[in-house]
């Protein structure tokens, strides 16, 4: 797991040096890498997953896009069920990001339904906030 760490720190950098290609190739290594321990990080692997589908959604391939948010969204709802309260900040920006594939797709119900969820997210993060 401490490799997978280590290609996320990496990756970090390389993408933002607007290296996509090889940036797709570490993230995938990385979730290979994650896949292989018998403990899984579903924290690593829901943000690996989400940039994923960023990146792809700037290089155009938005059907790629989805699946990519899709599998992040399964990762992070783990993490809720494991009553991790984070992640639910994260899950709304993922429910977000797959709503704007989905508006950009004309798919507009899938639109829809994802931002309210990313809102739905974040009124229950800040509400329990306050709580």
């Amino acid at each position: 797991l401490s490799k997978a760490i280590i290609i996320f720190s990496l990756v970090q950098i390389i993408e933002n040096e607007g290296l996509l290609s090889d940036s797709i190739s570490l993230y995938l290594k990385c979730i290979e890498l994650i896949e292989y321990c018998s403990i899984k990080d579903y924290e690593l692997l829901g943000t690996c997953y989400n940039n994923l589908g960023l990146i792809k959604f700037k290089i155009g391939n938005l059907d790629e896009s989805v699946d990519y948010f899709n599998k992040s969204i399964f990762y992070r709802n783990t993490l809720i069920e494991l009553h991790k309260k984070t992640s639910k900040k994260e899950l709304a920006s993922t429910h977000n990001n797959l709503g704007s594939v989905y508006f950009k797709l004309g798919n507009y119900k899938l639109s829809l339904i994802n931002l309210n969820k990313a809102l739905e997210l974040l009124d229950y993060f800040n509400n329990d906030d306050i709580n």
